[in-house]
């Protein structure tokens, strides 16, 4: 992931590698405030005597820093095995091992994938298609609200006002893995599809979200989703997810 600019210019963000992604610029910055401040949570060698993993070390990280035009600064972070807290962990060459706090680790490991679900802002969604085992409905934008113009059941103004808003707030805690879904997942089977098509995409197919299986990820209960057209999965928090499959 590249940040350029300059001192005092806004961040931006772009995703040179996997390809095909688009970066997700909340993720980026959060990596590059961890990277900038990094603290050990606690130092525990002089030197690596072969036992923390850092000889074939898990990940590394190359940070690339420009303190004036013209000039990189370059450090390298190597990270091992897991320990209480955290992961040991060496910067640069230096022999001091140290253990990396155990939230800067995951956001060192995040694919940093757009996690927007939607396609554009909640307001700009004009027509929403929800369908499970037992529902199948269609709602339409009118004003600032939603009425429901097929499908079934039936459902009253209030329930269909709070299913367009569950809807609005959907998005993924962060993307699990790239490539094919798994069958644990149970996407082949969702529990839940949508189709969302934006103001801006009348005419064209709306996208389209398969949520599927619940799981625990990073301590959170979510329920995996993969978006048609994007090679990911990603973890939806289960307490965004149930809202709509309770009035359904």
């Amino acid at each position: 992931c590249e940040c350029p600019g300059r001192v005092g210019q806004p961040r931006a963000f772009a995703l040179e590698r996997p390809t095909g992604f688009a970066v997700d610029g909340g993720l980026a910055a959060d990596l590059v405030d961890a990277l900038a401040k990094l603290e050990a949570e606690r130092w525990v060698s002089d030197q690596d005597d072969g036992t923390f993993g850092l000889a074939r070390p898990a990940l590394r990280v190359r940070l690339v820093v420009e303190p004036e035009p013209g000039q990189e600064l370059v450090r390298q972070l190597r990270v091992g095995d897991a320990t209480t807290g955290g992961a040991f962990a060496v910067l640069d060459d230096d022999e001091g091992v140290f253990v990396l706090p155990r939230r800067t680790r995951a956001s060192v490991e995040r694919w940093l994938v757009d996690r927007a679900l939607l396609p554009g802002e909640p307001a700009s969604i004009v027509e929403a298609s929800i369908d499970t085992a037992t529902a199948s409905l269609l709602l339409t934008r009118v004003g600032l609200g939603w009425q429901q113009t097929a499908g079934s059941p039936t459902l009253e103004a209030g329930a269909i006002a709070r299913l367009g808003d569950a809807i609005e707030g959907l998005r993924a805690e962060a993307a699990v893995h790239l490539g094919a879904a798994r069958p644990e997942e149970g996407l082949a089977r969702p529990r839940l599809t949508l189709r969302l098509r934006a103001e801006s995409e009348r005419g064209a197919a709306p996208r389209t979200i398969r949520l599927g299986a619940g799981d625990t990820w990073e301590g959170t209960s979510v329920v995996y989703a993969r978006i048609d057209g994007v090679d990911a999965t990603f973890a939806v928090a289960r307490g965004a997810v149930a809202p709509i499959l309770d009035m359904l």
